[in-house]
């Protein structure tokens, strides 16, 4: 089967966030088994795990937050603070700190990696919330 032009950027596409995803689940299954996670723990070991594939620019497009990634903790609790539900993750307050630690009882989790395939220049936004 042959594919089309727009089916090649889109399978590019898929690909790129796929990296992101699955160096997400490696880094996070990592952190998970240690005491205490901050923001920042997750995002060094998202990145890190990121740069084992060298089809990508991990660091991303997205820039500020420093490396593309943004990495946000908060609980049920929160309501969505203002940190949890800003309007972008430009602003220095927004970025991964290391004194935001994961609360395994009631936490959610926003993530967010702008990867960027090398050969294409294709762009693979990847960000989701986990609940905890």
């Amino acid at each position: 089967m042959v594919l089309s032009a727009l089916e090649k950027k889109l399978q590019v596409c898929k690909s790129t966030r796929d990296i992101a995803a699955n160096s997400l689940y490696i880094a996070l299954g990592d952190l998970l088994e240690n005491k205490t996670v901050s923001e920042a723990d997750l995002r060094n070991r998202w990145l890190d795990e990121m740069n084992k594939d060298f089809s990508i620019f991990s660091e991303g497009w997205y820039s500020p937050p420093p490396y593309g990634i943004a990495v946000l903790f908060g609980t049920d609790l929160d309501k969505m603070t203002c940190r949890l539900n800003c309007e972008n993750f430009r602003p220095k307050e927004t970025w991964p700190h290391d004194d935001i630690v994961l609360n395994r009882e009631n936490g959610i989790i926003y993530v967010y990696a702008s990867p960027v395939h090398k050969r294409t220049g294709i762009i693979g936004d990847f960000g989701m919330t986990i609940y905890f």
